[in-house]
């Protein structure tokens, strides 16, 4: 008897948890829908409806687990985070929306601290697909439910906001808009095709800082985006207007797929600055870690030691070591003999990854810029072989070409690298043109750079919606062949580090320092402004008030002062951070959605704003004099002296 309890308190238990329960938070509810686990194949073939970035097919088990029953809502977001950013005719029961992967990451943190014991977290990619194809009851509709889209989809509407959930019919598994409403964010790390070898409960790549999958299609795309297989690339810190996420729970309910990183401990990586000197020591690895780049199937490691060698090592070529130096903290060169090779590098967060690329795009083959990891020696073959070198132990000014290192405070304006330039004046002559939807990179975007003797312009054009923008436009300059900026009628910066290949049909690559996509980086080539396929000049206003459309980059004095701190107080998201100069505040660490408002001294309010930038916020202020920075209901005094 005793037997036959144990074996129906099992049977119970069972039964018991793979039934759907509530999440409630306050007097929000999220249902989670169980899903029974199985093998599927995943991805679509080659056929006429199938994207460029679905393949190849291949067998994927998972085990059981949920899933939201619908997307996370702004009234469940509320509950969590106690506000919610501002969206044209929402209500609590309409998707959240415009946040980027880590304020996805940061809510599920939260959730969890709220509900002891549990470990929501985002769907991977492959749950994700599993769910919205029905799991095992899918009846293999193209989208999530239906043969016909608009019996499930929110999609292609001209309106300016989302629709409230479970509006449209459910899937399978009960399952609301998992074709349609918001695009979704799913854990895993962004990849150009599936592997084509059978997995178990994959979780992606495991690198976290790079961009990111979004799935299912939302209210302002087309169908196309919106099957069961469409899967779109996006900057980790892209916030668009239809984005949004739902939840996940592993079937034990306390416990993460093996592969990935639990969301507390995630953090969005602060803007990394270097300390003008010529050795940047946020690049050092010593001898107990590398530098590595695999995304391309190729390994390319570098090792830099605090003594002033280093050892850069293609899978294939031959190895540059020498000596090491930097300038303007984003160019790196290695010495040998006669010979120093220039890479150009954009920090990401110290320790943890980089962006990095050839400066002539042709040293060792490493053309296009890479995202690179530091790592243990010992977790990557080959790089414990890594010995230092013997070197001609010469000084960092030895190695800097004369010339090249400038005063980041008061650069130089007058030099333009000739080999931008394609055009005497803007949308005429050539241009420079990455077309994601050609080259089948994971988006619907056309990318185009326009460089004329004294304008320049950064336009996106979206194929998928039929709409064009200009990211930045404006005077431009360049230093040392490696750092481009433009700066708008504004006065507003936007900054990038490029290369321009020594081919003969040349490649431009660029890094970005904009905020919503800080060290992404992109492939542009030359052609006729009449061949680029069906252009559309831009039709919506500038990203000149974009709240993190502007450049990250901070001049030497400016790190010196967020080095120095005039006001540092600790708030829930961490510290809270603020200096002053002669005509703004700038805010360090900002948390997302905050209402952020100045007063002056006779407590008049003369500056509000909703913060959609996490991290840094610049006031523009007329005069001196005390200021109080309020954020959150929090009190900050600021003198501007």
């Amino acid at each position: 008897m005793k037997f036959l309890s144990v074996a129906v308190l099992s049977i119970f238990s069972l039964a018991y948890s793979q039934t759907d329960f509530n999440l409630t938070v306050g007097s929000a509810t999220q249902k989670m829908v169980f899903v029974e686990g199985g093998t599927f194949q995943m991805g679509c073939g080659t056929g006429s409806s199938c994207g460029p970035n679905e393949s190849p097919v291949r067998s994927v088990t998972l085990d059981n687990y949920y899933i939201g029953e619908t997307e996370v809502t702004r009234g469940l977001w509320k509950a969590v985070m106690g506000s919610a950013p501002d969206a044209y005719g929402a209500t609590d029961n309409h998707p959240i929306s415009s946040v980027d992967w880590y304020h996805a990451v940061e809510f599920v943190c939260e959730l969890n601290k709220k509900v002891t014991g549990k470990k929501y977290r985002l769907p991977t990619e492959a749950e994700w697909e599993f769910a919205a194809r029905g799991g095992k009851n899918s009846k293999s509709t193209r989208y999530s439910g239906s043969a016909t889209a608009s019996e499930v989809a929110v999609i292609g509407s001209s309106g300016y906001s989302a629709s409230a959930v479970k509006t449209k019919k459910a899937n399978e598994l009960n399952l609301y808009d998992m074709s349609g409403n918001v695009r979704e964010w799913v854990y895993d790390a962004w990849n150009q095709s599936y592997p084509s070898s059978a997995e178990t409960n994959p979780t992606g790549a495991p690198i976290i800082h790079i961009q990111k999958i979004r799935r299912g299609g939302g209210y302002m795309t087309g169908q196309d985006e919106a099957t069961v297989t469409a899967r779109k690339i996006r900057s980790i810190e892209g916030a668009d207007g239809d984005l949004g996420f739902r939840l996940a729970i592993s079937n034990s309910q306390n416990t993460i797929p093996n592969g990935m990183v639990d969301a507390c401990d995630i953090s969005r990586p602060p803007v990394s600055h270097g300390k003008n000197t010529l050795r940047d020591d946020r690049l050092i690895t010593g001898d107990s870690h590398v530098w590595v780049n695999d995304a391309y199937g190729f390994s390319y490691i570098l090792k830099i030691w605090e003594d002033g060698t280093a050892v850069m090592r293609p899978q294939y070529g031959t190895s540059v070591s020498g000596d090491w130096a930097t300038g303007n903290d984003f160019s790196l060169y290695i010495a040998s003999g006669s010979t120093t090779t220039k890479y150009v590098y954009y920090v990401v967060s110290p320790k943890m990854e980089i962006t990095l690329m050839a400066a002539t795009g042709t040293a060792n083959g490493i053309a296009m810029p890479g995202r690179w990891e530091y790592k243990p020696a010992a977790d990557v073959s080959g790089a414990s072989s890594i010995t230092k070198p013997t070197v001609a132990a010469r000084a960092p000014d030895q190695i800097v070409p004369a010339g090249s290192v400038v005063d980041m405070d008061n650069p130089p304006t007058n030099q333009k690298d000739s080999r931008l330039i394609v055009a005497q004046s803007l949308g005429s002559g050539q241009a420079w043109v990455q077309d994601n939807v050609a080259l089948g990179a994971g988006g619907t975007h056309r990318y185009r750079f326009d460089y004329t003797p004294t304008e320049a312009r950064f336009v996106v054009w979206d194929v998928g919606m039929n709409s064009s923008v200009t990211i930045s436009a404006g005077s431009w300059f360049t230093i040392d062949n490696s750092f481009l900026r433009i700066t708008g009628s504004n006065g507003r910066k936007y900054d990038y580090l490029y290369n321009v290949t020594s081919d003969s049909d040349p490649t431009h690559h660029h890094i970005s320092f904009q905020g919503y996509e800080r060290g992404d980086f992109r492939m542009f080539k030359k052609f006729n402004v009449s061949d680029v396929p069906s252009w559309k000049e831009p039709t919506m206003a500038p990203y000149a008030t974009n709240a993190n459309g502007g450049s990250t980059y901070l001049s030497p004095s400016e790190v010196e002062k967020l080095t120095a701190l005039v006001v540092r107080k600790q708030i829930a998201n961490g510290p809270l951070l603020a200096y002053a100069t002669k005509d703004a505040i700038t805010l360090a660490n900002v948390p997302y959605g905050a209402k952020v408002q100045l007063y002056n001294i006779r407590g008049e309010q003369i500056y509000f704003v909703n913060s959609k930038n996490s991290q840094i916020l610049r006031i523009p202020i007329q005069t001196k004099g005390m200021y109080f920075v309020k954020i959150n209901g929090q009190t900050l005094r600021v003198p501007v002296m």
